[in-house]
């Protein structure tokens, strides 16, 4: 159970890291919410790093140490992206790459602003 907090507080670091530079108010904070002590933590830590609690997210997530990349896309990525445009933490736009003669077309998402 204690690899598993390890391995959900890495992920919220890491969203930390990659989110913020340094403000709590740039930060989320991601528990999963099968486990209560995931969110005994993640609340912990987000008051301890004056995250806003409404930046603190939880995810129906496996109770299991791993994931499969179904589960993280489905459980996880896609649930966080709406909850980061929703709090207006990022905007993302659609893009589409046409085809032509020499190579196919494409279409992504991107963040333009965070």
């Amino acid at each position: 159970m204690k690899t598993l907090w390890v391995g959900w507080m890495a992920t919220a670091g890491l969203c930390s890291t990659l989110l913020a530079g340094g403000q709590g108010d740039e930060v989320v904070v991601i528990y999963n919410s099968r486990l209560p002590e995931s969110k005994e933590l993640a609340f912990y830590y987000a008051q301890r790093r004056a995250v806003p609690t409404n930046q603190v997210l939880g995810f129906d997530l496996p109770a299991t140490e791993a994931m499969t990349r179904a589960e993280f896309r489905d459980q996880l990525q896609r649930p966080l992206v709406k909850a980061l445009e929703r709090l207006r933490l990022v905007q993302i736009r659609s893009e589409i790459i046409p085809a032509t003669r020499e190579r196919t077309g494409d279409a992504f998402q991107r963040i333009t602003d965070a």
